[in-house]
């Protein structure tokens, strides 16, 4: 009768969560030149490369390139020199590497 006791709009709840999650800078890795970063999932022992995005941005003073990684979760990125090396790294720490 006088709003008391509404329930909010289920769609506005929705909203607010997609925003509140965002996008975080979660930090910065150098690699060692000639090295490849590879994803490594320890849920499911998945071990692949890692998807870069690059992208350009046209200033005054030249142009800047930028590489960004997507990070997903329960997943660990690590630049090792090729596959073999990494999975061989991986299980020395006992981690099992699904081919």
């Amino acid at each position: 009768m006088f709003g008391l006791g509404k329930k909010k709009d289920p769609v506005s709840v929705n909203t607010e969560a997609e925003i509140k999650k965002g996008i975080k800078h979660m930090g910065s890795m150098k690699i060692c030149a000639g090295h490849t970063l590879f994803e490594f999932n320890f849920h499911t022992g998945e071990l692949k490369k890692a998807e870069i995005e690059q992208s350009t941005i046209v200033t005054a003073d030249g142009s800047k390139t930028f590489k960004k990684t997507r990070v997903n979760p329960h997943c660990q990125y690590i630049g090792f020199l090729n596959r073999q090396n990494a999975v061989k790294k991986l299980t020395k720490f006992g981690f099992k590497v699904v081919e």
